[in-house]
């Protein structure tokens, strides 16, 4: 259940990062390995309150990756680091904290599970904020722009395999992956275009020269359909004061017009009273 993707609630259940267990304890059982900064960037969130998020103690960096705005999350902290502060540049190897085993989830986390979890990801909105307080009026968010749900998850274990096996390049990499799904969306101002413009494929497929559309044939015009319940009924009115033998002959003229109407039926009418 450590690893990347559907791997959790029997496969509906979405983990966005990696678990990477300790390796050194204390006396007490407890995980005491130095968390450090994957590569050089800048911080750009810490959450010291466990009972503020079920990441527990977590630090976000931002990253210059291929010209794109990577972030690398390093989450369920023993503790953070006191000299550790928002805006601060950090290197490759500075320490961050120390592996932990925090959560604000009922359940938490056992000694013996004690991890690091890691993303590798991209921020998906910059304007979460907006979002967050017009569908979650009575919520809390404590992270702003860098709260878990604006946060969109990479393979973090297939991209560091692929940058330690050789040269490396985030975009070919994104540009590689298997296209999970395909949206429309209608709204042109879209946030995501202007952050990741590399990411955006804006070539129109080759197409035959292109022919002028013929004019659509008007649409017959509309029945009058008062007419035709005034003319069912009065139909109908006829076929109750007739004698038996003239029913019949007024039923089969009812049928025929019925035929000619198949849209109005006595289910129709029916619902048009009770509206």
């Amino acid at each position: 259940s450590g690893a990347f993707g559907c791997v959790r609630n029997s496969g509906t259940r979405l983990h966005e990062g990696i678990d990477i267990k300790c390796l050194k304890r204390d006396d007490d059982g407890e995980p005491i390995d130095t968390v450090m900064a994957s590569r050089s960037g800048k911080v750009v969130h810490i959450n010291r309150n466990i009972s503020a998020s079920n990441y527990g103690k977590y630090v976000v960096l931002i990253h210059e990756l291929g010209d794109l705005p990577i972030y690398t999350l390093y989450a369920h902290l023993r503790s953070v680091d006191e000299a550790l502060n928002v805006d601060d540049l950090v290197n490759a190897g500075t320490p961050l904290g120390l592996l932990g085993r925090t959560s604000n989830t009922g359940e938490g986390i056992s000694r013996e599970r004690a991890h690091l979890h890691f993303e590798i990801g991209v921020q998906v909105n910059t304007k979460f904020l907006q979002w967050f307080d017009r569908w979650y009026k009575d919520g809390n968010n404590f992270h702003g722009d860098w709260n878990g749900m604006n946060l969109l998850g990479l393979d973090a274990a297939e991209i560091l395999k692929s940058a330690n096996a050789g040269p490396f390049d985030i975009l070919e990499h994104l540009k590689s992956e298997s296209v999970l799904c395909r949206l429309i969306i209608f709204r042109k101002n879209f946030d995501w275009l202007k952050r990741f413009p590399q990411l955006v494929d804006d070539d129109e497929p080759e197409s035959e020269e292109e022919k002028p559309e013929e004019s659509p044939a008007p649409p017959p015009p509309r029945p009058d359909e008062d007419a035709m319940r005034s003319e069912l009924r009065s139909l109908r009115q006829t076929a109750v004061s007739l004698t038996v033998g003239e029913k019949e002959g007024a039923s089969a003229l009812i049928k025929e017009w019925l035929e000619d109407n198949p849209n109005k039926s006595d289910e129709g009418e029916e619902e048009a009273g009770e509206e």
